[in-house]
């Protein structure tokens, strides 16, 4: 499959959250699609790791810092630098 462009990874990350866990009201879909050339496959196990780590916590919202924690593994595995 060809890369996402920008339409498609912000539609990615806005599709792919589980309903039942909220985000945080600062997250910036734009700005993290816009800033992380990320494939589908990637975007899906970020959201996946993003909601499993929120689930963790009492309040259940992911966080910014759970997206780019996310980020940093899908890159480790691919061997990029944030």
């Amino acid at each position: 499959f060809p890369m996402p462009g920008l339409s498609e990874r912000l539609a990615l990350w806005k599709g792919c959250k589980p309903a039942s866990i909220a985000v945080d009201d600062s997250m910036d879909w734009m700005q993290i699609s816009n800033a992380y050339e990320l494939s589908g496959a990637s975007i899906v196990n970020i959201i996946q790791y993003a909601g499993i780590r929120a689930l963790s916590r009492p309040d259940k919202v992911i966080r910014k810092e759970d997206i780019l924690d996310g980020i940093r593994r899908e890159y480790r595995k691919e061997e990029k630098n944030m």
